[in-house]
């Protein structure tokens, strides 16, 4: 993936438009869980809002597993937000998997981020937890 990182760069510097869209093909067609958080900041630092969509809503089909990744401990708490927003969710998204990316991404630099903690929580409707989460 690094090669296609250096020639999109030099695609986009030289205005190669077919090769810049060979490269977004390229990344889409490799999208998983391990790089799409990368794949993400491609898209937004050549501005390909078509992507990002693209990878957006692969975030959130595979959200459960995307947040096991080391990449989704390393977002921003905007970045986060993002995806926590009620609008940004797949209604598929179990309450315990936003209770469970919240709890990680604070976990990951917890002296840095605890400051985050009660706006993040926010984002979790603890009332559709079961109460069975808890005891496991």
């Amino acid at each position: 993936m690094e090669n296609v990182c250096d020639v999109l760069a030099g695609a986009d510097y030289l205005q190669m438009t077919d090769v810049r869209k060979f490269c977004f093909e390229y990344l889409a067609s490799v999208l998983a869980h391990d790089n799409c958080f990368a794949i993400r900041v491609l898209a937004d630092r050549f501005l390909n809002c078509e992507m990002k969509q693209k990878v957006d809503e692969f975030i959130q089909d595979n959200f459960e597993n995307t947040i096991l990744e080391e990449d989704f401990k390393l977002l921003s708490k905007e970045q986060l937000t993002y995806f926590l927003l009620p609008e940004n969710r797949k209604r598929s998204v179990k309450e315990e998997t936003i209770y469970r990316a919240v709890t990680e991404w604070l976990r990951y630099d917890m002296k840095e981020r605890s400051c985050h903690f009660d706006e993040l929580m926010r984002f979790v409707k603890f009332n559709e937890l079961s109460s069975s989460f808890f005891l496991d």
